[in-house]
């Protein structure tokens, strides 16, 4: 399947459609074509969506060639703010935000790292930096919480080889690790090895 959008082809060889091939159009050019809301400047991203996922990927989930999902569509239609001020993309990023500001440990959130070796064309966000953490240098947290989705895998992978390749200290969260989220973060810190990726 090809996707595209504002008078690009989507071709589409499902034997849902009795047409071989099917091109879909936005027609409103005052639709933001993430959360929906009209927009006031012909574009189709609110402002607020620009901005919150600007140069970044979102994954939308086919199903059954009639409708289609975005994964965590739950948050697309509100803002979510963490109690320091961060936009967030999901409440379970609020709660580890949030955690890293009562704890009082400095962080910034998806602050644009790039890569040393030149080979990697783009930049990552990792979720959180905690810049110059203890003894440990800048330290890195990544919540991966999109399972079994292949487009999310390869997002994944290609910030793993960098974290591996710069030799990175980074703290992976899973959504597990949510359910008891102060020990578990609390000793993925303490354990926290420089230089390595501390799951």
């Amino acid at each position: 399947m090809k996707n595209a959008v504002n008078g690009i082809d989507i071709h589409s060889n499902c034997k849902c459609s009795q047409e071989k091939e099917k091109i879909i159009y936005i027609n409103n050019p005052n639709t933001c074509i993430i959360c929906g809301n009209e927009t006031d400047n012909g574009y189709h991203f609110c402002r607020d969506c620009y901005y919150k996922y600007n140069e970044k990927e979102i994954l939308i989930r086919i199903k059954r060639c009639a409708s289609s999902e975005l994964l965590e569509s739950k948050y697309f239609n509100k803002k979510i703010i963490s109690e320091d001020g961060h936009i967030v993309k999901s409440d379970e990023e609020a709660r580890i935000d949030d955690y890293l500001y009562n704890h009082k440990i400095q962080h910034k959130y998806e602050k644009e790292y790039l890569p040393n070796n030149p080979k990697y064309e783009k930049s990552i966000y990792p979720d959180w930096k905690l810049p110059n953490y203890e003894n440990l240098g800048d330290v890195y947290i990544e919540y991966w919480g999109v399972e079994n989705n292949p487009i999310y895998d390869r997002q994944k992978a290609y910030k793993m080889e960098i974290y591996k390749e710069d030799k990175l200290t980074l703290i992976s969260l899973y959504p597990n690790d949510l359910k008891n989220l102060s020990e578990t973060l609390e000793k993925k810190l303490k354990r926290c090895k420089k230089g390595e990726i501390n799951d």
